[in-house]
């Protein structure tokens, strides 16, 4: 019960801050949010840049976390792994959107520690993007260009969606987007 509620609080948190920033989101508008006392909530965080911490910390883990399985999977080819990169990319922006409009809008709001911290996780996830990307590069399709700016072009683009994507039935799903991205790539 208690880690529903922390992933409640994480939630509400990210997605007020997400529209109306770090500065002016209250502990109060947080805890309204998820039907708690403002007191209640240092029960679960330390304080205000606890819960930032989370929001932004736990979607890189994830990020992290998923691409160092793909980038570890040797049963699977490199345009295979570099495909399902880019979807599981693209699901990770669609799923943990507040979060990462967050990391995006606020890293100047962020500790010097922080920002430091979450510079090293954007680098380490982009360093595993690119073995992947390096991989396609063996096989012959990228062959010749240069994979940090292939890897950075590749999650540019991604990212970007966080500027214009919309759910609903009259937009393209996150696994359609993905192909979408990767068939641009290749021209297939």
């Amino acid at each position: 019960m208690a880690v529903n509620k922390k992933m409640r609080i994480i939630n509400v948190a990210a997605e007020l801050m997400s529209k109306k920033g770090y500065r002016d989101t209250t502990l109060d508008e947080i805890a309204s949010g998820v039907g708690l006392d403002k007191s209640s909530l240092f029960h679960y965080f330390k304080d205000k840049n606890g819960i930032l911490d989370m929001v932004v910390g736990q979607s890189l883990k994830e990020a992290i976390d998923s691409l160092k399985e793909i980038s570890d999977d040797s049963s699977s080819g490199p345009e295979v792994k570099l495909r399902l990169a880019i979807r599981v990319h693209v699901e990770t922006l669609v799923k943990n959107f507040h979060s990462i409009k967050v990391f995006f809008d606020e890293f100047r709001s962020f500790s010097r520690k922080k920002q430091v911290r979450f510079t090293d996780e954007r680098k380490e996830y982009e360093r595993l993007f690119e073995m992947i990307v390096k991989e396609v590069q063996r096989e012959g399709p990228l062959k010749g260009l240069n994979s940090k700016i292939v890897t950075f072009g590749i999650v540019g683009m991604s990212n970007w969606l966080i500027h214009w994507y919309k759910e609903g039935p009259s937009y393209l799903s996150p696994q359609e987007i993905a192909e979408t991205f990767y068939r641009s790539l290749f021209f297939k």
